[in-house]
């Protein structure tokens, strides 16, 4: 079921028009599906150079009205790269004045490497520039739950109110 509130939920809309009159380009090529109107690849912020936005009347060689054209990296004469890496943890969290309660665990880590350079036996013809990112996220959700009353075990649920959580 391919239907306009699924696609929005998730799409891009650019000035004002629908989210059917966007198209995805990557490095130039076409990078959607076209049943969700959405980019199916999408590169590590890293590995993007630039991201080209043409808006409103792009000419006849792209596919729709709004274009989003992704450039990535490349890799260059000189040897250049990084490592990164992003780190959430609940120990870094500050608490709230006067919070007595736990604070949920958060293991929140995104990291990676890049490296661009030119093949060395090819005179400086052929290039490459290699990406990698790796996620982990080791959150503990929390859980509200309420358990039943006495009355409620015995099967009277003429108490029961359902204003707020747990009958609140």
């Amino acid at each position: 079921n391919v239907s306009q509130y699924t696609a929005q939920s998730n799409t891009l809309l650019i000035g004002g028009a629908g989210y059917w009159s966007a198209s995805y380009l990557e490095d130039g090529v076409v990078d959607m599906s076209y049943f969700g109107q959405q980019a199916t690849v999408q590169p590590p912020t890293e590995a993007v150079q630039q991201v080209e936005v043409i808006r409103n009347s792009a000419n006849a060689r792209y596919d729709g009205a709004n274009v989003v054209n992704v450039v990535t990296k490349s890799g260059t004469t000189e040897f250049h790269g990084r490592v990164y890496d992003y780190v959430e943890n609940n120990v870094f969290n500050a608490r709230a004045k006067n919070s007595t309660a736990v604070p949920p665990v958060t293991r929140y880590n995104k990291f990676g490497a890049n490296a661009g350079w030119y093949v060395p036996w090819t005179h400086k013809k052929l290039f490459f520039f290699v990406d990698y990112q790796g996620f982990r996220n080791l959150t503990t959700p929390t859980l509200n739950a309420c358990l039943p009353t006495a009355a409620e075990r015995a099967g009277d649920f003429s108490a029961d109110t359902t204003t707020g959580p747990c009958g609140q």
